[in-house]
């Protein structure tokens, strides 16, 4: 199909294609970038921890009675509780911590390699008891978990020294030469604080995900965690035993002390609340995508279905002339190809600025061309299921539809004329039209024949016709002839504008016929029918 009158027809009736173009172009390109916001706070939330989130129970145990305060007495809870906690059903392993992974939440302090000149890194730790990596999941990938000697005596005061593991991305970071276990890190300071890395754990987040150029980075110091006003305990369920784990621990623990409130979660939830902002974020941009799409969509309906009934006698009579659904059909696809492809094309460099102003003033991710790609493709297609339907219904119009002429045009045509005065139509016709008279219409893609009749009553000495046409494509003529038919003026007009005056003429009495002709005509025209 010819792509030409198609487009001159929309550039002739821009304002509402164009308009529908425009919203085609801020939807890709404040999809495309929802979408790419959506997946990196996605690809936050759900890249690999290390731990296994799915299995663990956090159980945090709040002292209220006065024997806490006893360092023994809080020793002897605590392996008490240990050990009880490791004997329930379905419990793969236990531990306690200072802090929790994943939760927003902790303790950090600085590390350098012994007798690096660099300013300390950060070095995010935790303060656990024996048994941590098992009731973490974690996978310790080289050197070796802590021993009975690398704990402190219970007397010695609390402090992050000593051997400790830390993950690789630790050990790469201090130690780029990939040489880190057994080696020594130092805080920064007058009185530095040494450590000797013992082991090497392959991954595992510290207390703050959106920490993202540090989140891997972790030490694990052997201790004795928790105080007289919290001990926190890792309870690792075997594989899809949760809910049974969670139900079991906090009877337990209340039954061996009674004198502490226990409080108990999972670390899922640990997660889950750690990305509060972000999952809701998500579930915002999910919304503002959908409301976009379907809002675009509903208007490719409105628009098409508009064009549909606005252009109904015109649908018939090319269907008359020998159109067939077919042809209809593509005629209107083709139509909201070109809407949705001028669209797109305008809102990729509108994605691409948009994206490079989040990415300068909001700290977003870059975008790549293939989601933009993704985003363009998936739009043209919505767009086009959205103008099927008004398309199949434009389909359905039959040829009798279209205005009464078209019987005396086919016979017309037939007879290979391109220009005779067409026979009187078979139906009725209407009123006549009485001086003083104006007509104007604007017709796109147009091809029929228009018919006036124009009364002149006795006792009028003059008439005269003006008709102003400007035509974009195809032709337009005009004829008009008076009651005796014994006087025709003709006209005729190809691109451009033209003006047909008949000057004042003897005014007859009767009816005075006007015909206007469209061939394939695009444009716009204004009847002026005076009488003196």
């Amino acid at each position: 199909m010819d792509l030409g009158p198609v487009f001159r027809a929309l550039v002739y009736q821009k304002g509402r294609f164009w308009l529908i173009a425009l919203e085609v172009a801020l939807t890709l390109a404040i999809v495309v970038n929802c979408v790419n916001l959506a997946r990196e706070q996605r690809g936050r939330y759900l890249a690999p921890s290390g731990i296994a989130e799915d299995e663990i129970v956090i159980a945090h145990t709040r002292p209220f009675a006065p024997e806490y305060k006893d360092k023994a007495f809080l020793e002897a809870v605590r392996q008490q509780d240990l050990e009880r906690l490791r004997a329930l059903p379905a419990v793969r392993a236990a531990a306690a911590i200072s802090n929790i992974p994943l939760s927003g939440g902790g303790s950090s302090t600085g590390r350098k390699p012994q007798g690096s000149e660099i300013d300390s890194l950060p070095a995010p730790y935790f303060v656990v008891s024996d048994g941590a990596l098992e009731a973490l999941g974690v996978e310790l990938a080289a050197g070796r978990d802590f021993t009975a000697g690398d704990f402190p005596p219970l007397d010695a005061p609390d402090s992050d020294e000593g051997p400790v593991l830390v993950t690789r991305a630790m050990a790469d970071g201090l130690f780029p030469d990939g040489d880190a276990l057994g080696k020594t890190i130092v805080s920064g300071g007058d009185s530095p604080k040494s450590n000797v890395i013992v082991g090497i754990v392959e991954r595992m987040h510290n207390a703050w995900p959106d920490w993202s150029e540090y989140r891997d980075w972790v030490m694990l110091v052997p201790g004795r965690p928790g105080s007289d006003r919290r001990v926190s305990y890792l309870v690792r369920a075997e594989a899809g035993s949760v809910d049974e784990v969670y139900a079991a621990v906090e009877p337990l623990l209340v039954e061996l002390e009674p004198g502490r409130i226990v409080e108990l979660e999972t670390l899922r939830e640990v997660k889950d609340q750690t990305y509060s902002s972000a999952l809701a974020l998500i579930k915002l941009l999910s919304a503002v995508i959908l409301l976009l799409v379907f809002v675009t969509a509903l208007g490719i309906v409105g628009l098409t279905s508009f064009s549909v009934t606005q252009r109904r006698r015109q649908i018939g009579t090319r269907r008359a002339l020998g159109a067939t659904r077919g042809d209809i059909l593509r005629y209107f696809l083709l139509e909201n190809w070109l809407i949705t492809a001028l669209g797109l094309a305008v809102g990729v460099a509108l994605a691409y600025g948009l994206n490079y102003a989040l990415a300068e003033y909001a700290n977003a991710p870059k975008m790549d061309w293939q989601l933009l790609a993704a985003g363009a493709l998936l739009l043209w297609a919505s767009g086009l299921l959205a103008a099927l339907l008004p398309a199949l219904r434009a389909a359905r119009v039959a040829p009798v539809v279209a205005t009464r002429t078209v019987a005396v045009l086919l016979a017309l045509l037939a007879a290979g004329s391109a220009w005779a005065a067409p026979a009187e139509p078979a139906a009725a016709a209407a009123e006549p039209e009485t001086a003083p008279y104006t007509a104007t219409e604007r017709f796109a893609a147009r091809t029929e024949t228009l018919r006036l009749e124009l009364a002149v009553p006795e006792g009028v000495e003059t008439v005269r016709l003006t008709l102003e046409t400007r035509v974009s494509d195809g032709v337009v003529r005009w004829r008009l002839e008076d009651p005796q038919g014994r006087q025709t003026l003709r006209g005729e007009v190809r691109g451009g504008r033209g003006t047909g005056d008949t000057g004042p003429l003897e005014a007859r009495p009767g009816v005075w016929r006007f015909e206007l002709d469209f061939e394939a005509a695009t444009g716009s025209y204004r009847v002026d029918w005076d009488a003196s």
